[in-house]
């Protein structure tokens, strides 16, 4: 593996350097960090992941839990955490990874917005990968390192698109974010209950609503929905309401008036309030981090 990759970009030069001591860190200095992590590394508590990270195993074993899934180490394998996520891992001798972590609002400027139908389901956290795409993304996470312990003038310019092209690559096998369809929940008043909330969700986000619609009580509404789609009725709803939220914040030209009027919302505060609580993000900076994102 070491051998065709050296040939390929030449890139010998980059391991010249000592894996850093911490190998997670809790707190960036920066929009970006890169570590090169070598084996053994043993996190018996899983941490709360306040960052987004990918991790790229050139050799190794071991196991990495995430969430509630346990996943094996070999080469060639990759792994995405995503904030809020937990993760703990147990890295045995010998194993080489390459660790890139980015903030919140640098993945998020970046991410594609997605139509969701009313809710969604756990992203992919683990793949593998063919060898070509291995050495594509090994060579800009090895890019993206040089040029952050460089002084050039434009280097954090260069280092978002790095990123963005890492993105790009795995987008299609980790990052999207699936629709839920009605294949996916299979219970009759599950699925009903999608229907009925994507024809009310800008003007009714009551529970008790959807129940009396459906001739149930809230509470079993919202267990049936977790049972079914590991999500509670109001976030189901909660999450539609983003969505859009995002969707008509870029595309659809509205000021904030017209778009809380839209999306059903009493007042402008009580739209940013709840935008901020379900996203991070106020949505005049989510405008700005978007744009970023998407410029040429």
């Amino acid at each position: 593996m070491h051998s065709s990759i050296n040939k390929a970009f030449k890139i010998d030069h980059f391991y010249d350097y000592e894996p850093q001591e911490e190998a997670f860190p809790e707190k960036l200095s920066s929009d970006f960090f890169y570590n090169l992590i070598q084996g053994p590394i043993k996190v018996e508590v899983p941490k709360k992941a306040e960052y987004f990270s990918i991790v790229l195993f050139q050799q190794g074993t071991g196991k990495i839990q995430i969430d509630n899934f346990v996943h094996t180490i070999w080469e060639r394998k990759a792994f995405v955490v995503f904030p809020g996520q937990y993760g703990s891992c147990n890295i045995l001798d010998g194993t080489i990874a390459h660790h890139l972590m980015v903030k919140t609002e640098i993945y998020e400027s970046i991410s594609s917005i997605t139509n969701i139908s009313v809710g969604k389901l756990e992203p992919i956290s683990a793949f593998e990968i063919t060898e070509h795409l291995f050495n594509v993304l090994l060579f800009d996470f090895l890019q993206i390192k040089e040029f952050l312990e460089s002084e050039i003038k434009g280097s954090e310019d260069i280092i978002l698109s790095r990123f963005k092209t890492i993105y790009l690559i795995l987008k299609s096998k980790c990052m999207q974010v699936r629709d839920i369809g009605f294949v996916e929940a299979s219970h009759p008043v599950v699925v009903r209950f999608i229907q009925l909330a994507e024809e009310n969700f800008k003007r009714n986000r009551n529970i008790a609503f959807y129940a009396n619609k459906l001739s149930i009580q809230p509470g079993y509404l919202s267990t049936l929905c977790k049972t079914q789609l590991g999500l509670s009725a109001k976030q189901i709803i909660s999450n539609r309401l983003i969505s859009e939220a995002k969707n008509l914040l870029i595309t659809s030209g509205h000021n904030i008036k017209q778009i809380v009027y839209d999306l059903g919302f009493n007042e402008a505060s009580h739209f940013t309030v709840f935008f901020k609580k379900e996203t991070g993000f106020l949505p005049k900076d989510f405008v700005k981090l978007r744009k970023r994102g998407i410029a040429d």
